[in-house]
């Protein structure tokens, strides 16, 4: 009982930190926007804190940490009495054509929301109730946490693979400020990432698309063979997954409606993503950046993409492997050795099979792709989602190919793991409008 009154502080916490950082960058958000955004928002402010005290020599200790976050949120409050929000509309329902149609669709609604809850609801149940899923979260992860914690230092004698990012360990070191580690609080400090990301992300996408086409959307998302067993919690790139798709959506939220606030927390939440994982900087932050400068090009809005989001990515996002280089080592433990492996093919070939990551959705993804074409709606093909799925998958694609990682991919250590962020990306950028269609003709048949 102790330990989750310690988890539910802390998270309280870093959720405060965040809902006050989102409405402070983002004056135009509505209440239940931020507060969806409130929890991924808060831990990069947690994790920024962390570094900061591990690096100053103050160790992550009970007193350090309260004053940290002491300061943190008076920060936030003063800048929040300063800066007075002004609210916008709300976005618009669903409203079917008559009677008739709105049962149709709310029969339609209750299978999506039962493959949602039914996955979601197993796995909060592995990462309360048992132990740590995942044996190589327990020899790396968990431990690095635990190593860094004890140490005092970011990099301590004996640690395995000291250069990955460390948003994941300050997660669930969080309720260590209150209580003794548990296994238990870890997995739950880090499930409240995914949770409260689909919480964020079924607002975003039912204002661009619909309360149904974004259920179907989200169906569809935990329906890819691998996300479901990562929401045991235990690896980060569930949490590169989070944080990348309410990027997305956040950044096409900016490019309809110019609202710059979007754009900070996009860019916000991308750092996050780049704090998490190694693959977070190369497969998440570098294509944030190319679509970003695109859309500034496109719409003459350097002026507004440089101060508002490129800039602060940039230099949030450099700490971390500017620290890593500063103490001497690599920036990947893998080492970077460019070679052809054309042998791998057939294995790269089996992640877009049932047998891969993407499941039977890449033959899906293709006829949506299709469909779009031959229903002349390609806007779904210039979303920032649809765009970063391809850009991740190429990158994915290319690390194969023409890296040494390629051993990743014949064992399948880590290729069914990394290809899961390009599948969720394509899936998030595709579905949504090709079920408004769908579902918008549903609503007016004689169209």
């Amino acid at each position: 009982m102790i330990t989750a009154l310690a988890v539910i502080i802390a998270s309280a916490i870093i959720a405060l930190e965040g809902w006050l950082l989102t409405r402070l960058l983002w004056r135009d958000c509505s209440r239940s926007v931020a507060a969806a955004l409130a929890y991924p928002a808060g831990l990069l402010l947690h994790t920024l804190l962390f570094f900061t005290l591990l690096v100053a020599g103050v160790g992550w200790t009970p007193l350090g940490g309260s004053i940290g976050h002491s300061i943190l949120l008076a920060c936030l409050i003063v800048g929040r009495m300063v800066r007075r929000p002004h609210l916008p509309p709300a976005a618009p329902a669903d409203r079917p054509a008559d009677e008739t149609v709105r049962r149709s669709l709310s029969a339609v609604r209750i299978p999506f929301l039962v493959a949602i809850l039914l996955p979601a609801a197993i796995g909060v149940g592995y990462a309360l109730l048992f132990p740590t899923y995942y044996w190589d979260t327990f020899t790396n992860w968990h431990m690095r946490a635990l190593q860094m914690a004890d140490a005092g230092r970011l990099i301590a004698d004996g640690m395995a693979k000291p250069q990955y990012p460390i948003l994941h360990h300050a997660t669930t070191l969080a309720h260590t400020l209150l209580t003794p580690w548990s296994d238990r609080a870890a997995n739950a400090s880090t499930l409240l990432i995914s949770l409260t990301a689909g919480l964020g992300i079924a607002p975003l996408l039912r204002r661009r698309s619909g309360l149904t086409a974004s259920l179907a959307t989200l169906a569809v998302l935990l329906s890819l063979p691998l996300l479901s067993p990562h929401l045991r919690q235990g690896y980060a790139e569930i949490h590169v997954i989070a944080f990348s798709l309410l990027s997305a959506l956040l950044l096409a939220w900016w490019r309809d409606t110019e609202d710059v606030g979007a754009l900070r927390i996009s860019a916000l939440l991308v750092s996050a993503a780049a704090w998490t994982k190694l693959e977070g900087m190369h497969f998440a932050l570098v294509p944030w950046l190319l679509i970003a400068a695109w859309i500034a090009w496109r719409d003459r809005a350097w002026r507004t993409v440089l101060p508002n989001a490129v800039l602060p990515t940039l230099l949030i996002s450099a700490i971390w492997p500017a620290y890593v280089l500063a103490n001497g080592l690599p920036l990947t433990p893998h080492g970077v050795h460019w070679e052809w492996h054309i042998d791998v093919l057939p294995q790269l070939l089996r992640m877009f099979t049932a047998a891969g990551s993407f499941g039977m959705h890449a033959f899906f993804l293709i006829l949506l792709v299709t469909a779009l074409f031959l229903a002349r709606s390609t806007k779904a093909l210039r979303t920032p989602a649809f765009l970063w799925g391809c850009i991740s998958l190429a990158f994915v694609t290319g690390t194969y190919l023409f890296t040494a990682d390629a051993s990743g991919l014949e064992t399948l250590v880590n290729a069914p793991r990394a290809f899961l962020l390009p599948a969720s990306l394509l899936i998030v950028g595709l579905v949504p409008t090709a079920a408004q269609l769908v579902f918008d003709k549903a609503k007016n048949p004689s169209q």
